[in-house]
């Protein structure tokens, strides 16, 4: 995950029960969050559509079908965890796993 998408995600926790909404996608509503973030409002847009991407967020939609705002998925809202496991996966792959071979092997 870059910087600028933990900066948004992490903005989302912020804001009350990460399970409920995290924001409204009006226009005011995504330039506060922006600002909040210190980010522009199309690095904050592409953020968000980078977190939806990979599953840490998600839009909510009105009955009408319309895009009305964006709220963590279990993923999401757990990102510390699923985080942590991908770097301890990394890291047994990346380091331990080469270096039990090179000891086996010599």
């Amino acid at each position: 995950m870059d910087r600028t998408s933990k900066k948004v995600l992490e903005r989302m926790h912020q804001d009350g029960s990460p399970k409920q909404f995290a924001f409204w996608l009006f226009d005011d509503a995504v330039r506060l969050e922006a600002e909040a973030c210190g980010l522009s409002v199309e690095d904050f847009a592409n953020a968000v559509n980078h977190l939806i991407a990979e599953g840490w967020a998600d839009y909510v939609f009105t009955r009408n079908g319309y895009r009305s705002g964006v709220k963590l998925t279990h993923k999401g809202v757990h990102y510390k965890e699923f985080v942590r496991r991908e770097t301890v996966k990394t890291m047994v792959t990346g380091v331990l796993i080469p270096i039990l071979v090179s000891l086996i092997t010599t």
